[in-house]
């Protein structure tokens, strides 16, 4: 089953690591803030719809990670889809306020 939320980024102090692409799911009562406990890191295997703001899917599949780089070989390691640019998917990450998603484990 899907879970209704957003997408962001997550960072907190003492991270030796770039910003975490997160799925933000909605409290049991509908609420929209954040909550630690219904945050999920996005990782390989996790099914994900982003929702535009007007209502259209930006982008709906199964997540996997694949590099960047030369020949796709040697680069950093990277959640976004082949044929969307790593900028373009770190801007929907990005947006405030935050785009609508939804989210299945797999």
């Amino acid at each position: 089953m899907e879970e209704p939320g957003w997408i962001s980024t997550f960072w907190e102090q003492g991270m030796e690591e770039p910003p975490w692409l997160v799925f933000q799911g909605r409290s049991p009562g509908g609420d929209e803030r954040w909550e630690r406990g219904l945050m999920r890191r996005l990782a390989g295997g996790d099914r994900l719809t982003i929702i535009g703001d007007d209502g259209e899917v930006l982008w709906s599949g199964t997540l996997g990670w694949r590099r960047l780089g030369l020949f796709g070989l040697l680069g950093p390691r990277t959640l976004a889809p082949a044929g969307i640019d790593e900028a373009r998917w770190r801007s929907w990450f990005g947006r405030e306020p935050p785009l609508l998603a939804r989210w299945r484990r797999p």
